[in-house]
């Protein structure tokens, strides 16, 4: 069955107003064959900041629209609202679809599309503007613009929450079972660190101090490029040595002769 819609009817009851988003026929496959039942979109609110959405499902129209009209009374919840708009801008995914709804002027009027447009109006909020993202699944959308209106917080409360917040973090943080562990880590090490400087295990030669003046460094080796190697002159003993066998040689060829 096609998309339905129907013009918004004033309950008796409270000033409620509804109206039914969309209603969609269902088939199930059964062994005798296909049975067929209807499910129904509907918005209730009462244009002062009280808007409720439920989904009714029924084998026959009126009933799943009554069904819906039902849940969406139950779940009607109370929205905070800003003159006649929204406090501030409002990111809601739920599953594929995603709604952003922008804050207007007054005056304005309400630049929306599909269920955004029934639920702004019957919460009483005549200045805003919905975008869709993803999914333009009728459920999913309705359901995303309804949550996004039910996260609205006062301003003020969502600072007290965040400074509650903090404080919360921090007494958490020390009063945690693994802070007190390495603060007793810590104090543990301090005592062995006292105990190693006070006996002399952490003392280095290098700061030993002697006579009460100034601990020495060790001076740096030189910085050497490549190895210099450095011929040694011979000595005069050593000359006289290597000439003498050959003057020795010498002598004997001129015996010889």
């Amino acid at each position: 069955m096609g998309y339905y819609r129907r013009k918004e009817e004033t309950a008796e009851e409270g000033g409620i107003e509804t109206t039914v988003i969309f209603v969609n026929r269902v088939a199930k496959v059964m062994k005798g064959g296909r049975r067929f039942r209807f499910t129904a979109l509907v918005v209730a609110g009462d244009k002062d900041g009280t808007v409720g959405l439920g989904l009714g499902k029924a084998p026959e129209v009126v009933e799943a629209i009554h069904k819906g009209e039902e849940l969406a009374r139950k779940n009607a919840i109370k929205v905070q609202r800003k003159g006649t708009t929204i406090p501030y801008r409002l990111l809601q995914h739920y599953c594929s679809s995603t709604v952003l709804l922008t804050p207007a002027r007054e005056g304005s009027g309400i630049t929306a599309g599909g269920p955004a447009r029934a639920l702004l109006a019957l919460a009483g909020i005549s200045d805003c503007t919905a975008k869709f993202f993803g999914s333009n699944n009728q459920v999913n959308c309705a359901r995303a613009t309804f949550e996004a209106l039910k996260s609205i917080r006062d301003p003020k409360e969502l600072v007290d929450r965040r400074r509650n917040f903090k404080r919360w973090r921090e007494r958490a943080q020390a009063e945690s079972p693994r802070a007190s562990a390495l603060a007793k880590a810590k104090a543990v090490a301090g005592s062995e660190v006292e105990l190693q400087t006070a006996s002399g295990e952490e003392a280095h030669p290098a700061s030993v101090t002697t006579g009460g003046s100034a601990a020495v460094e060790p001076a740096a080796p030189p910085d050497v490029d490549a190895p210099s190697v450095v011929a040694k002159a011979p000595d005069d003993e050593s000359s006289s040595e290597a000439s003498a066998p050959a003057a020795s040689g010498a002598e004997r060829d001129g015996a010889g002769e």
